[in-house]
């Protein structure tokens, strides 16, 4: 799975201290959201990906690509059609 998903993942590496911190897009944060949904709740993965869907550079096709690839897609699509 990660090495599919690395093909995908638009990711910057960024200098710490001791470490190197990576920074992912939007799509690859959205699926984090969804995957820990009952961690930091619901209305904050749902008001997260209302807001993507307003952005100009929302992509439905590159979002349903990560979440296969996060194993979200069941839950991505559901969520989707319940906001159209």
């Amino acid at each position: 799975m990660a090495h599919d998903l690395e093909s995908i993942v638009t990711v910057a590496t960024v200098p710490a201290q001791d470490a190197e911190i990576r920074i992912y897009d939007k799509e690859k944060a959205l699926c984090d959201c969804l995957r820990f949904r009952n961690q930091i709740g619901i209305d904050i993965c749902l008001e997260a990906l209302k807001n993507y869907l307003r952005s100009p550079e929302a992509s439905m096709d590159k979002l349903l690509r990560y979440a296969n690839q996060c194993r979200v897609g069941k839950s991505t699509r559901r969520y989707l059609a319940g906001m159209t």
